[in-house]
């Protein structure tokens, strides 16, 4: 197997494709990367909403300067709703480029209810540009096939429903 690096993120993904797409991985999280590379790492007074008990600890770990790797999405794999919006355009091209690269962990479920509950948010709606959007969608359009049989019933309703409603963003 030939292992593509993306040096942006340091991401190793595997040169496979999946039906459905046609997307090998790697082009899936450079498309990621470059919709989103012009969203800014927040400030340590923007990371977290301060309304839950982990945001302590999530905000200790990015103020002491660790990045938002495999690592730290393993440890804070059901925090995306503690981040702030602007934190959230941060993590989220991340969190996808773990899930596509580990579509059977737990991460993946959080993330795609995340997304879910996002699109019904009229203020992440506005915040994205048509290109994130995309992006997303060619994330979420390469798991599909692989949450369709493997996932939950819920998951997968949750992945239509964010991909319904993502699509209507141009």
């Amino acid at each position: 197997m030939t292992k593509i690096v993306i040096s942006a993120s340091h991401v190793n993904l595997e040169r496979r494709k999946t039906r459905g797409t046609g997307m090998e991985p790697s082009r899936v999280a450079r498309k990621l990367l470059s919709a989103f590379k012009k969203v800014v790492r927040p400030s340590s007074s923007d990371w977290v909403t301060g309304l839950s008990w982990q945001d302590d600890d999530i905000l200790h770990a990015l103020t002491s300067g660790r990045r938002v790797n495999d690592s730290f999405i393993e440890d804070f794999r059901d925090c995306l709703p503690n981040f702030t919006l602007g934190a959230k355009l941060f993590v989220i091209p991340r969190y996808l480029i773990y899930v596509i690269r580990f579509p059977d962990r737990d991460v993946t479920d959080f993330l795609i209810n995340e997304l879910s509950r996002l699109v019904r948010d009229q203020s992440f709606l506005r915040a994205i540009t048509t290109e994130q959007a995309h992006a997303i969608i060619a994330g979420l359009n390469f798991l599909e096939p692989h949450i369709r049989q493997n996932g939950s019933p819920m998951t997968y309703t949750n992945l239509s429903f964010a991909l319904s409603a993502l699509r209507k963003i141009r």
